[in-house]
Parts: structure tokens; sequence; C-alpha cells
């Protein structure tokens, strides 16, 4: 057998739209982070780490571009950075007074405070960031779904910082008036738990700079959709070729693998290129969202394996597990 490692910058396949890890940087290891699972009908969890924003965006975007969005967490680079001041405990009170809720990061000066309540409306982002805005309570931030693209996209051009949070959920349409003040409540208890309980609500996102990523995906068409951008992706980058992507029987076999349990796989330990086809085993359980590391060994159930194959000559995927 002939093991292969990630593709060097040398071997990078050409942008395709519908795949993930294209984005990352050129010779930057990858690994198949992944975690699924369904809740009823109307709630599809799909979590994943190092997958950039623009991947991502490219797979959703003709569903949300066409919604509504309020942002419970944004990061601090893309909001307007004249109004940043060092935190103080009447600071804060002053803005609650006005604004209900604050927005704060940590510098390496310390905790520094954003004053919303001195900010003109329609002023709250950055300058270079053209997206509609609205401020409600003084932290949530109100916009489109084509806004969220922008300010992905915004932000994963950005330097981010691990510590920052990107949070937020479309809907379908919001109301207006004392009405949405209470979709931003039940908006943010459903971010904290991570469910959707809003009929309007079609998605819900929450990534951290250090390339975590869970979405709720509104079908299963759609989940099919990430599974199959990250199994495509994930064997492109490893074997630096071009393959096709799975088929919907494929995706299936490993969303029914993976539900609750989640996927993980490392080229180096297990990828085997053996020039007809191209081979790797992935791990049930080992992800983060999975079987916790931590679990005494008497504890753990046997070891599974799950190996995807695919076939060179005939551009076929197959799974056994």
């Amino acid at each position: 057998m002939m093991r292969l490692m990630p593709a060097t910058a040398e071997r990078r396949m050409p942008t395709t739209p519908g795949i993930f890890f294209q984005h990352l940087p050129d010779g930057m290891p990858v690994r198949l982070e992944m975690y699924l699972l369904i809740r009823e009908s109307s709630e599809f969890h799909f979590y994943v780490q190092n997958v950039p924003y623009a991947d991502l965006a490219a797979l959703v975007a003709p569903e949300l571009r066409p919604l509504q969005a309020l942002i419970f967490r944004i990061p601090p680079i893309l909001l307007n950075p004249n109004y940043w001041q060092p935190y103080s405990h009447e600071a804060e009170s002053a803005v609650r007074d006005k604004m209900t809720g604050v927005i704060t990061r940590q510098t390496s000066g310390g905790l520094e405070l954003w004053r919303s309540d001195s900010i003109t409306p329609g002023r709250y982002l950055r300058d270079n960031v053209d997206v509609p805005e609205d401020l409600i309570l003084g932290y949530v931030i109100k916009t489109t779904g084509e806004g969220l693209l922008k300010l992905g996209t915004a932000w994963a051009e950005s330097d981010r910082s691990s510590k920052d949070r990107f949070q937020w959920i479309a809907y379908r349409s919001l109301p207006n008036g004392s009405e949405l003040r209470n979709a931003v409540l039940n908006g943010h208890n459903d971010m904290t738990a991570f469910r959707l309980s809003s009929p309007a609500a079609r998605f819900a996102f929450a990534a951290s700079g250090d390339g975590r990523m869970r979405l709720i995906l509104p079908s299963r068409d759609l989940l099919r959709r990430a599974v199959r951008a990250a199994l495509r992706g994930y064997l492109m980058r490893i074997s630096g070729q071009t393959v096709s992507p799975p088929n919907d029987t494929v995706c299936e076999q490993v969303i029914r693998l993976a539900e609750g349990r989640g996927l993980s796989s490392i080229p180096e330990r297990d990828f085997v290129n053996k020039i007809k086809t191209f081979e790797f085993t992935a791990h049930p359980g080992r992800t983060e969202w999975g079987l916790p590391d931590r679990l005494p060994d008497r504890d753990r159930p046997a070891e599974e394996k799950i190996l995807v194959y695919y076939d060179r000559v005939a551009g076929l995927w197959a799974v056994a597990g």
C-alpha cells in the first residue's frame, strides 16, 4: 500500500462550489471532525471543524439569502471601532439604562465596553461592511440573510481571535414592535440551548475563531449536502486529486452511521492510496461532540471503524461499517 500525505500548495485543486476545506491556507493540515444529530423533522444538526465560512456560505446561500436574521454574538472586529472604551461599572450601567444589554471584548489592555448608547443608528458596523442593520436591546443586530453572508465573509477575511464568537438565527420573517423584543428573548434562549423553538426559525449558526462550527439546517436535503461537501472536500484535500461527489445513498449511509456520534479521520493515520482506489477510515464517537476522550477505558465501547472507499476508475463511493 502507498500512503499519501495531505496535498501541498503545488497540488491544490481549483476552487469548486459545494466542497469544504478548500479555502484553508496552503499546506495547512486537515482532518475530518464531523458530528450529526437529527431532532424531529425540522432540526438537522451539523457540527464540523476547520471549515472556512466561505465554504459554508456557498453551501447554504440560496436558502439563507431571502431570510431575516438576529445576530446574538458578533465578532467585535465587525463593529464600529470608534466606540470601544475601557470597561467600568459606571459605563456599563449607563449603557444598560439606555440599551438594556451590553457588548464587551477582552484585549491585551484589559476588558473594553462598546458604547452602543452613543452610536447613531445605521453606524453600528465598521465602515467597509455594507449590510442593513438595526440594534435591538443593545446587543442583538437585526439584518438579512444576505447581510449574514457578507458579515461572514468580512469575518473570515479579518484577523480573528479564537475567543471571537459569531452566533445567529435566520427566520422566514420577524415581527415588528414589541413582538420583536419577544422574538429576541426567545432566540437568545434558543441559542443557549442550541435548539429552534420558533416556527419561523430556519437556520441557527454558532462558530468561534478557532474553527469550530455548529449549524442547524432546516431539511435533510441540506444535511446530505453538508455531508457530501465534507466527504468530498476531505478526500480531495488529502489526495490532491479531483473526485466526484458521493451520491445520496452514500451520504445517507454516513448519516445513519454517524448520527449522534460523529466521525473523526486523520490523514496520516487513516488515509491509504491503492492507486485505483482511495480509502480512509473514519472513527465514530471520536469527536469532541461524541464520546468524550476522558471516559475510563472500562466504559468505552469496542473500537469501531467506518471504511470509506472511492473508485478512481468508476468515480464511485462506497461505505462499509
